[in-house]
């Protein structure tokens, strides 16, 4: 088959496959199916809306983050193949199902949370967008079903309080320990003259895109500024 023709009906598939969710069509999703606590939910839209506005396909080159929640292939995925600390292909994160990326979040806020005591620090608009009252995310979508309370410290989410490992998920599968040392690439080789490579963060400098949130009850759209140097 032709180059070209494998790479159409690539990028073909992989549109069809891709979803653009409804904010609230999402924020039911994760109630419902994903079985998150009504306190992150909020929270959990926020990021979402600023990291890839609610598209399954999302992916960002420069930061090499994939689907509705921007996972990094840093360490967490492996394009191609299984791989890093989710055990997954970055391609799996950027299809309309989103079961594997929610075991994968799960896992990235537990380590998050282990490490600095708050998951939601693994992702950079949280800081920057998400981190106070985020009520409005979710305006309209459960009819007061949900508080409009914004996270403190205090709270702790549902599947922090368990007896299962840290490593392990909701059905049992233990994950791989985290990558050591940071993966090879050859943006992050700087110099071999010596004969022994060294390597720097991928990104050393954040770099930003602007994009555009509706918010409802809003007077205007609200034009984010986003870095896509994310901590994993």
């Amino acid at each position: 088959m032709p180059l070209k023709l494998a790479l159409l009906l690539f990028f073909i598939t992989t549109f069809i496959s891709a979803k653009v969710y409804d904010r609230c069509e999402l924020a039911h999703e994760l109630k419902y199916v994903y079985e998150f606590s009504e306190r992150e939910i909020p929270t959990w839209i926020c990021i979402i809306a600023h990291e890839s506005i609610y598209d399954t396909a999302a992916m960002n080159p420069g930061s090499g983050d994939h689907g509705l929640f921007q996972i990094s292939q840093v360490y967490w995925c492996s394009p191609p193949g299984d791989g890093f600390g989710c055990n997954t292909p970055c391609a799996s994160f950027r299809d309309d199902n989103i079961t594997d990326d929610v075991q994968c979040v799960k896992r990235i806020f537990k380590e998050h949370s282990r490490i600095s005591g708050d998951g939601f620090t693994a992702w950079a608009v949280y800081h920057l967008y998400c981190k106070g009252d985020t009520s409005a995310y979710i305006r309209n979508c459960f009819e007061n079903e949900i508080e409009n309370v914004s996270l403190g410290e205090e709270v702790l989410p549902s599947y922090l309080i368990s007896e299962k490992p840290l490593d392990e998920d909701d059905e049992g599968y233990e994950f791989p320990p985290l990558p050591m040392p940071p993966k090879k690439t050859l943006e992050n080789i700087i110099d071999n003259s010596d004969g022994v490579y060294k390597f720097q963060q991928l990104l050393t400098t954040p770099r930003y895109f602007e994009s555009t949130i509706s918010i409802p009850g809003a007077t205007e759209p609200l034009l984010t500024r986003n870095s896509v140097e994310d901590v994993f």
